[in-house]
């Protein structure tokens, strides 16, 4: 069974952005969640579920049917990847069974096809699929998905209360702008708070006015 490629155009919601040199036009590329969703069975789906394997697929045929060579260059990761909790020494980690090379093997594989490591975890306790959070842990888990060697983070707003996401979505902004790493921070905070009292232009405002990036490793 072959990946399902559903490529996609991901557009910013307004053109006020950090002046950082990254991200000048829309990242392009796959992500899981458009066709697999949060499918970790992977003994009855062994083709369609969360697995190292699916994104190596889809990094070989973003390369070999050409989209690489136009500009969908991202592979990205969504929900569903990790452990139920953090291990013993308090860090997120990959699914050993799913994952079993470890996320950082992932993104080498994706590089090694010219194409970007995209990645996604959640600002809350859980995710939206009841995995690992990073509340709590933003230098710890940043630090460790820098090593992985990421290039874009989606970071969701699940189990978050919304009076936190200002302090906690301006704080994730400016420890990856210090990162050492160029990393595209996809933040999901506007989609949590029409309707809220909130107003998305002034979110992307003061995410926007974090301290700029520090120069890549």
């Amino acid at each position: 069974m072959k990946v399902t490629l559903a490529i996609a155009l991901w557009t910013p919601l307004l053109t006020t952005a950090k002046d950082d040199g990254l991200a000048l036009t829309p990242t392009m590329g796959w992500m899981s969640w458009e066709r697999y969703v949060c499918n970790t069975d992977c003994e009855t789906y062994p083709d369609a579920c969360i697995n190292e394997d699916l994104y190596m697929r889809a990094a070989d045929l973003l390369k070999s049917e050409g989209y690489m060579d136009v500009g969908y260059t991202q592979v990205s990761i969504d929900d569903c990847w990790s452990t139920a909790e953090r291990n013993s020494e308090g860090d997120q980690q990959a699914d050993p069974a799913r994952f079993p090379n470890g996320m950082k093997a992932v993104g080498d594989y994706i590089h090694s096809k010219g194409g970007k490591f995209g990645f996604y975890s959640d600002i809350g306790t859980r995710t939206c699929g009841n995995y690992i959070g990073m509340k709590g842990n933003f230098q710890r888990d940043i630090d460790l998905f820098a090593s992985w060697g990421i290039d874009y983070l989606k970071l969701d707003g699940c189990n978050e209360d919304l009076a936190d996401m200002p302090a906690d979505y301006a704080e994730v902004s400016k420890i990856l702008s210090n990162s050492g790493r160029d990393i595209v921070f996809s933040c999901s905070w506007p989609a949590y708070v029409p309707g809220n009292g909130e107003d998305n232009d002034g979110i992307i405002l003061r995410l926007a006015s974090g301290a700029k990036r520090s120069e890549a490793k």
